[in-house]
Order: structure tokens, then C-alpha cells, then sequence
């Protein structure tokens, strides 16, 4: 059972994500246009799907890499970056918190899936 304390640092924690995802920093413009960035998340994600990682390590780095790499994320493709975003980490990893596993990694699937529908290009 969380406590009240526990609780308000979880809530003030999401609202720095939501806070970070919503602004990007303009002055580490790339001058290359490889998506290095978000073909490591697609890998990652799809490491999951594939069974080569377990949804506690999942769980516990998704995150991490979408926080650390996301304004890359923008320079290299802004539709790629925000559709990871919007599938997989709002409708996928945040919606999916309290599914059992099976039934969690199948939400994840579908949102990898529309995410490569939607984009419909090639990341590698």
C-alpha cells in the first residue's frame, strides 16, 4: 500500500515527465539525420515483444531511454518521435500499468504495430 508521501512524490515524478516530454530544447540541433535514437527505441521495445527482455527491466528503463533520448528523438523525426511517444509510452506503458503480463505485452504489440502503420516508412 503507498503512502500518502510515496504517492505525492509518484505524482510530482509524472508530472516532471509530462512537464520535459511537452518542451524541447533547440540548441543541440544534429547536423546528421540518422535516427540512431529511435531505432535504439523501436530495438528496445521490440527486444520486449520478443521475449529477450522481462517487463520489470521494460518497465524500469522505458522511461529512462525516452526521457534521455527524446529531443533527439525530435531532430530526427518529429512524427516518429511523437507516435513512440503517443502509442507506445501513453496508450501502451502507461495505460497497460496494472494488465497482467500477457495481456500488457499484447497492448505494447498493438501499439508498436500502429506506430510503424501510422509512420508507414522505414526507420533503418
Amino acid at each position: 500500500m503507498l503512502t500518502v508521501d510515496a504517492l505525492a512524490t509518484r505524482i510530482e515524478f509524472v508530472a516532471e515527465i509530462k512537464r520535459l516530454l511537452c518542451t524541447k530544447d533547440d540548441s543541440n540541433v544534429s547536423v546528421e539525420n540518422e535516427k540512431t535514437s529511435i531505432v535504439f527505441m523501436m530495438d528496445y521495445v521490440e527486444k520486449y515483444l520478443n521475449g529477450k527482455s522481462q517487463r520489470f527491466s521494460f518497465d524500469l528503463n522505458f522511461k529512462f531511454h525516452l526521457l534521455r533520448l527524446w529531443d533527439e528523438m525530435c531532430e530526427e523525426d518529429m512524427e516518429w518521435a511523437q507516435a513512440i511517444k503517443h502509442y507506445i509510452g501513453d496508450n501502451g506503458f502507461e495505460a497497460g500499468e496494472e494488465l497482467a503480463d500477457s495481456k500488457y505485452k499484447e497492448l505494447i504489440r498493438q501499439q508498436y504495430h500502429k506506430v510503424e502503420k501510422l509512420v508507414g516508412k522505414s526507420i533503418k
